[in-house]
């Protein structure tokens, strides 16, 4: 903080009593100006997420014909510009006859003020702050008023955050993490349109290539027609119709639950499922790498955080035992984590879990419909089927890709959810078309395992190419998550660049959403690519990675 900063936070007290020191010395007429002040009260609050301090000065009016300060605000701010003190151009008339002219003054000198009639009428400070003032004269007395406080430039307060911003808008892109959106001109597919040029898209979440099927998409239009675009009500008031029972009732029946609720996401499932079930008393023991939402949900609950090394069971263990005396333990996964494809050990979790008597909660929005033999998810995938009690998913990636999620597991955690979750209670239904899309999808899933097969056989193509090609991959053979790595965050971007030229859709990804040091192309296949669209996307990627020298590298 400067010199000035501190005078003026420090001589504050002292202001009053100045003012009526100087006046009494630069009186003019036998009538001595008295200034009573009742009471002066100084307030420091620290701005949040700056080092912005705010001082307010209080004094009371005080009787008739003496001089009184009837307020005073001032903001000081962390830098200086230059401003100018002056005087108003047109004085103000009041009806008691007394004249007034404005004075505008900037700056934390404040124990000078009484001296401001004696000084120039402009003068030049580097002052950050602006106070306005009314001189007042009549017959027998001068007064001096504060009328007004205000800062004198608005972007040291109100455009401090957007300035702050800004600045981290530069860094972001300096770093070579800005992203970009990419406008898509068609309708979700293999094949998209981008930038009037048709491209190959590698990077959609639209496993089983259900987001324009037509059947879904006939569907979605029967249940339009039938039911209406939108219900204009939360669950529990006149948001619910038969469809949206009937879903739930799939979504149980093809998991194997007893029960299942309906969420607008399944940030929204995730967000409203901890706060709901756990309490001060219980645990929650959560993966480091698990998805955004588990980490936001986690946070808005009173229960204890414990968080375990990525996969790591040793360190899962040492939680466990380190939280035997609470009520209730959690441990929270992803079925599969989303950057790299892996796939959590969820038969040792398990083992863990009945070990020291806790519970397993795991999201499956990269898993449901597609992974395992029958595209049960992760936990079909690892031989868990029943022995995990909750399980979070999404309809808005491989069963239609349009929104939705939900929780499934026993009936008594579903009903406590409908009673208490926030995000359920105070969020409107699912619109009718996606439930109708989403119930159409179920009953695909159920009569066919075709998009299973598809999308298990190119991934495996892809990979078995990849690898063969020299490039560094990870995650679990069987995933369509495939992570090409490639290190550099700004290579990452380049190459992806590059890669779009070539008419292959991939994006980048870098910190913070994955380690420093680990940028790379998330590549994700599905039902809808034909043998021929891998091919050519593992072509382009060696074309393109000898350009950047990424082949290789670990």
């Amino acid at each position: 903080m400067s010199f000035s900063h501190r005078l003026c936070q420090y001589c504050t007290p002292l202001f009053i009593f100045l003012v009526f020191l100087c006046f009494q010395t630069l009186k003019t007429d036998p009538l001595l100006i008295q200034c009573f002040c009742d009471q002066a009260h100084v307030e420091h609050s620290k701005a949040a997420e700056s080092n912005d301090k705010r001082s307010e000065i209080f004094a009371a009016n005080c009787m008739d014909d003496v001089f009184a300060t009837t307020g005073i605000r001032w903001y000081i701010n962390g830098s200086f510009d230059p401003r100018k003190t002056y005087w108003s151009s047109a004085p103000t008339n009041y009806s008691n006859g007394r004249v007034a002219q404005r004075l505008i003054m900037m700056g934390p000198l404040l124990p000078l003020l009484p001296l401001l009639p004696l000084l120039p009428h402009r003068i030049l400070w580097l002052l950050p702050s602006q106070i306005e003032f009314e001189l007042m004269y009549s017959g027998r007395y001068t007064g001096l008023r504060v009328i007004h406080a205000r800062y004198a430039q608005t972007s040291s307060i109100q455009n401090a955050l957007l300035d702050r911003l800004r600045q981290e808008l530069v860094d972001i892109e300096a770093a070579g993490t800005f992203k970009q959106e990419r406008v898509i001109h068609s309708s979700q597919e293999s094949e998209i349109i981008v930038k009037n040029q048709r491209v190959l898209n590698f990077c959609a979440n639209n496993y089983l290539g259900l987001s324009n099927h037509p059947s879904v998409v006939k569907a979605a239009k029967e249940s339009l027609l039938a039911r209406g675009f939108g219900l204009s009500s939360v669950r529990f008031i006149c948001g619910t119709q038969d469809i949206h029972k009937q879903l739930e009732q799939a979504i149980s029946q093809f998991h194997q639950t007893e029960d299942t609720i309906l969420y607008p996401s399944c940030f929204d499932a995730n967000a409203g499922f901890f706060e709901a079930i756990l309490g001060k008393q219980d645990a929650i023991l959560t993966d480091e790498l698990n998805h955004a939402s588990i980490i936001d949900g986690i946070r808005l609950c009173k229960a204890e955080r414990h968080r375990y090394k990525h996969m790591d069971m040793e360190d899962l263990e040492v939680k466990l035992k380190q939280t035997q005396h609470c009520r209730t333990r959690m441990i929270a996964t992803d079925g599969v984590f989303s950057m790299d494809g892996d796939v959590a050990p969820l038969k040792q979790i398990c083992d863990l879990a009945d070990r020291y008597h806790a519970h397993v909660f795991i999201d499956e929005c990269h898993a449901t419909g597609f992974f395992g033999d029958t595209g049960r998810g992760s936990d079909e995938y690892c031989g868990v089927r029943g022995r995990i009690e909750v399980i979070n998913s999404t309809l808005g990636k491989a069963l239609g890709g349009a929104t939705g999620g939900y929780t499934t597991g026993p009936k008594e955690i579903v009903e406590i959810l409908r009673q208490r979750s926030r995000p359920y209670l105070f969020s409107n239904s699912l619109s009718p078309p996606v439930v109708g899309a989403s119930l159409h999808v179920f009953q695909m899933l159920k009569k066919t395992s075709e998009f299973v097969d598809t999308i298990r056989r190119n991934t495996h193509r892809f990979r078995d190419q990849m690898i063969k090609a020299g490039f560094t991959l990870k995650g679990s053979r069987d995933h369509p998550i495939v992570a090409v790595m490639v290190g550099d965050a700004r290579l990452a971007s380049q190459l992806a660049d590059d890669m779009l030229k070539r008419g292959i859709y991939v994006v980048g990804f870098s910190y913070p959403v994955v380690p420093k040091g680990q940028a790379r192309i998330r590549v994700q296949l599905s039902a809808a690519h034909t043998l021929e669209n891998i091919d050519k996307a593992v072509d382009a990627f060696v074309d393109c990675g000898k350009i950047h020298n990424v082949i290789g590298i670990p």
